[in-house]
This record gives structure tokens, sequence and C-alpha cells, in this order.
């Protein structure tokens, strides 16, 4: 799991949450929390304008909670 998706469920948001906020297709975000793609600029600004952190960081492999 990628770090930004771990940010985004921390604020208790869905990808078409956190894709409309962004104004982003939800598929969008999806490829981006899956790593098929890249963000380009826009993207990565609103990204890292939103959770406060670099964009290498969101993009970071976490490893995930059993709960």
């Amino acid at each position: 799991m990628k770090r930004l998706a771990q940010e985004r469920k921390k604020k208790e948001m869905s990808q078409s949450d956190l894709a409309f906020e962004l104004r982003i297709q939800p598929s969008t975000l999806s490829k981006i929390e899956n790593g098929r793609l890249k963000p380009y600029d826009p993207v990565k600004n609103k990204l890292e304008n939103f959770f406060g952190m670099e964009i290498e960081e969101l993009l970071e492999d976490v490893e995930t909670e059993e709960i």
C-alpha cells in the first residue's frame, strides 16, 4: 500500500471523496495509489498541499496493519 492510500484512509475519505477534492477522476487516483501512474505536476502539487507531505513520501510503500 502506498502512504497516499494510508493517509487518505486516516482522513476517512474514499477514493471518490479525495478525487472530487483534487478535481481528478477516481480511476486516476486509483492508478496513482496502486503505483500504475505517476501524478503529473498539477495533481502532484494538489496532493502535496492537501496532505502537507512531499510527493516522494506519499508514494512510498508502507506496511499495512492487520486488524
